[in-house]
């Protein structure tokens, strides 16, 4: 059985158009979804943050900023 929140879901098309990132969709999205963090916060009322993965890990939050030009000694 599908997710039912999989089209509303912010990794969804993520998953469907990255052909190495596919194996989400199958394993959560399209099959156990009811093990999935993502679904799960959702039915509890909890945010869903964008970095949670359907197995209950973040995906790590990378800094785009530049380094300051000194390197950050003064």
């Amino acid at each position: 059985m599908k997710c039912p929140n999989m089209e509303a879901c912010s990794l969804f098309p993520i998953f469907s158009s990255v052909p190495f990132l596919k194996i989400w969709q199958i394993n959560y999205c399209e099959s156990d979804y009811k093990r999935c963090a993502r679904f799960n916060d959702l039915c509890t009322g909890k945010a869903v943050p964008t970095t949670l993965l359907p197995n209950g890990k973040h995906l790590p939050v990378i800094n785009s900023a530049p380094p300051p030009p000194d390197g950050g000694t003064k």
